[in-house]
């Protein structure tokens, strides 16, 4: 079986708490293809297929654009349960979107660590 053509489960057997290690504080939630991505992954790997994360970020990235709208709601739904469990848990992270820049990075978003006591910096 190519990977391209690649069976996943859907819906996923999968848990919000699976996608916030220790180390969430300090890094965004993830996003509903990068939460595909790491269940293509896992798929892969349960079906004994070693691919490099390049390969990997290739197949799951034409998967993903061809998955029905049934399958991508899922994930955006999955994905902000995710976000609202990361935010209840990390309340002194805040996301911001960077003011206007001469760069195209203008869109991308930006997370501040706000630290819990300001005058001690």
């Amino acid at each position: 079986m190519a990977a391209a053509e690649l069976d996943i489960n859907f819906p996923p057997k999968i848990k919000v708490d699976e996608f916030l290690s220790n180390e969430s504080e300090y890094r965004q939630p993830p996003n509903a293809y990068m939460i595909y991505r790491k269940v293509y992954n896992r798929t892969l790997k349960s079906k004994r297929m070693r691919l490099s994360l390049t390969s990997v970020s290739k197949l799951s990235s034409a998967s993903w654009k061809k998955a029905p709208a049934e399958v991508k709601g899922w994930y955006k739904k999955f994905a902000a349960e995710v976000r609202q469990q990361h935010r209840k848990m990390y309340l002194r992270y805040k996301e911001v979107r960077p003011g206007p820049m001469k760069s195209d990075v203008s869109s991308c978003k930006v997370w501040i660590f706000v630290p819990e006591n300001p005058g001690q910096i």
